[in-house]
């Protein structure tokens, strides 16, 4: 079925098409009929599955397309020059894409002009990234992105002496970020051994939605975060904690952070203030085995309405401690404790069962539309 549609249907006579899509579970596209939706030139939202290695340049005749969602899983599909003559351009999603052929030994950057950029492109994912001069600027070609996803290898800055983080501060319309960081060391999924755990952050004041995937940090690194003037979420997950703690200094203050999760988390001491969180609301702690309390000066936050608890145990006593606390100061039961799918906790409940919670569900976010 797939090698029959792909060789044999051809779309090059439906010149005023403008809605095209190839469901990716029944074909593969192949390139014969990738260089006919080339042709297309009135197309305004393309969705295929495909395993080339780059779009053919006959894509470049397709100006007014606004919506690009190519399923490339198992490989990095380069973006060729023909991507920025795609004026019209709102959303590019991909598996996976790269301005560089990451595959080859040598990687080989794609030539871009110096004055091209997407001005309408409104949300991209998902892209490989690693330190290169072709890609350290690259997202000042993406100048209104209000949504962005990513995974970043490794690499080391020798110039600045920390991992290379994309300057994003220019990105003044974004509000969503998810980033997800790839070690070269292949024997862990942690960092390499040669790291500092120093990060140079550039996020942009207007982030209000921030997910970090397997980054190694540090309290300073978060402090960069907790500076976020509009930041509403943050989710941390896999995340390897400096000397397994996290103290937030009387400087630091999330002011409009209203929703934390921290998924797998290696915390072991944790220090907040008491104007840490400003107005978080809800706090969900995910499989967070070495932490062995929750601070008690989450119940000194009059915001907090929720702390959930899914396959962290050890944490339920204290969970427990700071609602008693709540309801003696306030005279109300204000606080949940909830477990896995939402079960309020008790002393005598053990409600902890494996479930698959919303960071669980972020693996998908990277392509859902």
């Amino acid at each position: 079925m797939e090698d029959c549609l792909s060789d044999a249907c051809h779309v090059r006579d439906l010149r005023l098409l403008r809605v095209l899509y190839f469901d990716p579970s029944v074909t593969m596209v192949k390139d014969s009929l990738l260089n006919e939706i080339g042709m297309l030139n009135h197309l305004r939202f393309l969705r295929i599955g495909t395993e080339v290695k780059s779009l053919p340049s006959s894509f470049s005749n397709l100006w007014n397309l606004e919506t690009v969602w190519v399923e490339n899983k198992g490989s990095t599909l380069v973006l060729l020059p023909s991507i920025w003559d795609l004026a019209k351009l709102r959303v590019l999603y991909m598996t996976s894409c790269s301005f560089l052929d990451i595959d080859m030994d040598t990687v080989e950057p794609i030539l871009i002009a110096e004055h091209s950029k997407l001005e309408n492109l409104r949300d991209l994912r998902t892209l490989m990234l690693s330190f290169s001069k072709e890609t350290e600027d690259i997202f000042i070609r993406f100048p209104n992105l209000q949504s962005l996803v990513f995974d970043l290898k490794e690499s080391w800055d020798y110039s600045k002496e920390r991992y290379w983080f994309p300057k994003l501060d220019h990105l003044t319309e974004l509000d969503y970020l998810r980033a997800d960081f790839e070690s070269s060391n292949t024997n862990d999924s942690g960092p390499s051994l040669a790291t500092n755990w120093s990060w140079d952050f550039h996020f942009p004041s207007n982030l209000k939605e921030l997910v970090l995937w397997n980054f190694p940090l540090t309290s300073d690194s978060l402090s960069t975060i907790a500076r976020l003037p509009n930041l509403e979420e943050l989710f941390l997950s896999s995340t390897i904690m400096q000397k397994e703690e996290w103290n937030i200094g009387e400087e630091d203050t999330f002011e409009n952070l209203k929703y934390l999760e921290l998924y797998e988390v290696t915390l072991a001491k944790w220090e907040v203030g008491e104007e840490s969180f400003l107005m978080i609301e809800e706090l969900v702690l995910w499989e967070c085995r070495k932490l062995t309390e929750i601070p008690p000066n989450f119940g000194d936050i009059c915001s907090l309405k929720i702390i959930q608890l899914v396959e962290s145990p050890q944490l339920e006593e204290s969970a427990l401690e700071i609602k008693q606390y709540v309801e003696d100061m306030t005279g109300e039961d204000k606080l949940q404790i909830l477990g896995p799918n939402n079960i309020p906790l008790s002393k005598t409940g053990d409600p902890f069962k494996s479930i698959k919670y919303r960071i669980g569900e972020l693996n998908e976010e990277k392509f859902v539309i």
